[in-house]
């Protein structure tokens, strides 16, 4: 195996390893946000604006809260 062969392999290794890492993450997340969810004290202490978007979040299926991922990102690279 040549070394151009295995750098390649090794990065394509770190980059599979990166997506399960990223996968994981995204899936902890998760259940912080369906726990938070079923813990309605953790929340009182906001604005009810802001309860009122995380109660709605909750009820998002995974492709909607995708598009709502994207959509705050969007909002929060024009602020920058």
């Amino acid at each position: 195996m040549n070394m151009k062969n295995k750098d390649s392999r090794s990065f394509e290794m770190l980059l599979i390893e990166t997506y399960r890492h990223i996968d994981h993450s995204q899936n902890l997340l998760e259940q912080l946000i369906d726990h938070i969810g079923h813990s309605p004290q953790l929340i009182s202490h906001l604005p009810d604006d802001i309860q009122e978007l995380v109660n709605i979040a909750l009820k998002l299926d995974i492709e909607q809260r995708k598009a709502l991922r994207l959509f705050l990102q969007s909002l929060k690279m024009r602020k920058s």
